[in-house]
């Protein structure tokens, strides 16, 4: 089995890239070496800057001396350039530091940096708020494994499908390399465009209309008013809900996990006008100050 190397782009040759050509390292030594044979150094500001000009006066010293041989070319002054711009680019990263993308102070990297290793314990915190707050919901919906949904396909006729399991991974997902990516907005909890909720789709001719899942069906009461479609939904409902159960802990479920969450001035936003269930309100106002923390817009 043949196995692929890099191939510079400089000379063609495949087992180094441009920065390890030996082509433009030779090109670069050779600028060096005759510099010092004739003498000629850079000022202090000519050593700040990749600049070529300077290497004029070695080829105006070799013309003295006859020496065509000693000559550098254009080819040549561009190699050295390309070299000595790293250099200086190097250099100045040296001498700023290391920065760290995700918090952007110096010092350290985002593999080591502890403000975002503080950002993942509160992310899976509020995962685990998020967990026990849907499953408050689907509990009090009777929209639990064993369920049955229906919806009305493009050309009228009805599909009916049963809850599996709920996806749990797909309930309130951060950003966990960005330090502005926490999910705290409940709306995208209870309304994942991910589908969360997983069916399996009942008789013969059942089609592809919701895929493997589903998003919650518009007549469950536990909801904000905006996304309550009424009993008459021509949408997605829930027709036969299952009451006194327990919706499936697997999938990723991290609900169990009850901490006080450890950011500061920490809350969570609501995005609908009310709650169409007040009960169900109530609760999840409840669970929310269990680990400290207050819903705005509720």
């Amino acid at each position: 089995m043949r196995y692929r190397t890099n191939q510079c782009q400089q000379c063609g040759q495949h087992g180094h890239n441009r920065r390890g050509c030996p082509q433009i390292k030779e090109a670069h030594a050779r600028v060096e070496k005759l510099a010092e044979k004739y003498g000629v150094y850079r000022s202090e500001d000519e050593l700040a800057y990749a600049s070529t000009q300077w290497i004029g006066r070695i080829n105006e010293a070799a013309q003295i001396q006859d020496a065509d041989e000693d000559e550098i070319s254009w080819r040549d002054r561009w190699h050295w350039e390309e070299i000595e711009t790293r250099k200086i680019a190097q250099a100045q990263k040296n001498a700023r530091g290391r920065q760290c993308g995700f918090c952007n102070e110096r010092g350290h990297n985002a593999r080591t940096c502890p403000e975002k290793k503080q950002h993942k314990v509160v992310c899976n915190q509020i995962s685990a708020l998020a967990h026990r707050i849907v499953k408050s919901q689907l509990e009090k919906a009777g929209l639990l494994p064993g369920a049955l949904v229906q919806w009305e396909t493009w050309s009228g006729s009805k599909e009916l499908a049963m809850v599996t399991h709920i996806d749990w991974d797909s309930v309130c997902k951060h950003e966990l390399d960005h330090s502005q990516g926490v999910d705290n907005r409940i709306e995208n909890w209870i309304h994942s465009r991910n589908r969360f909720i997983k069916v399996s789709k009942l008789g013969a001719e059942a089609n592809n209309a919701y895929g493997s899942g589903i998003a919650l069906p518009a007549n469950i009461l536990q909801q904000s008013n905006y996304r309550y479609g009424g009993e008459d939904h021509r949408g997605l409902n829930l027709i036969s809900p299952i009451f006194n159960a327990t919706v499936n802990h697997s999938h990723g479920y991290r609900g169990d996990s009850i901490e006080r969450i450890g950011a500061d001035d920490f809350s969570l936003f609501f995005g609908g006008e009310r709650i169409m269930d007040e009960e169900w309100g109530k609760e999840m106002v409840a669970l929310a100050a269990e680990v400290g923390v207050s819903i705005h817009g509720l």
